[in-house]
């Protein structure tokens, strides 16, 4: 079973480098005031497709069902893609959601490592800023996520009769993790 999870995970961590590696060129470009404007649209609509294919080429690693394989396989980027593979895609959006704000628990303090050294959390990142190009959708994006994997953002705290709801420890400091990641 361990070896069935390590096969789909490496092809998918090697693709994301590749992705987050190639949209990090492209946005060097961007940032370069010597770049035509002409160029700008294209490398821009160049990063948008990339990232549209590789967010619909990650649903193979997930999908046992023929049909959705099917249509991954038929893909084109820019086309149409049906409900199914839309909600597939996003569960990829999720994932790179979570992988971006790792690091985030007590227990994950503990380790030596910082997140800053781990490749596959960098790389999360960079297509996050991609996919989220802002703070608050970034946020957003990560809470449904996180709704998704875990139920929900909130936990009750107090004394009894005095017990309230607030987001957990670990969504508050994910949130502080975002703006930091963008610079808020």
């Amino acid at each position: 079973m361990a070896g069935g999870g390590l096969a789909t995970y490496d092809p998918r961590t090697k693709q994301r480098e590749d992705v987050s590696g190639e949209l990090q060129r492209i946005q060097r470009k961007l940032d370069n005031p010597n770049t035509p404007m002409a160029d700008r649209k294209s490398l821009k609509s160049e990063a948008d497709s990339m990232l549209e294919a590789h967010l619909v080429n990650a649903v193979k690693y997930d999908t046992e069902n023929k049909g959705l394989a099917d249509q991954v396989k038929s893909y084109k980027p820019g086309t149409p893609i049906s409900p199914e593979l839309t909600e597939a895609v996003q569960k990829e959006k999720y994932d790179i959601a979570i992988r971006a704000v790792e690091k985030l628990s007590a227990e994950d303090k503990k380790d030596e490592k910082d997140s800053g050294d781990d490749k596959g959390i960098q790389t999360a990142r960079e297509i996050l800023r991609s996919i989220a190009p802002t703070s608050e959708e970034a946020i957003e994006l990560f809470e449904n996520a996180y709704k998704e994997k875990y139920g929900r953002l909130t936990e009750l705290v107090g004394e009894k009769g005095h017990k309230h709801y607030v987001p957990k420890k670990s969504v508050r400091a994910a949130r502080i993790r975002i703006r930091a990641m963008y610079g808020k």
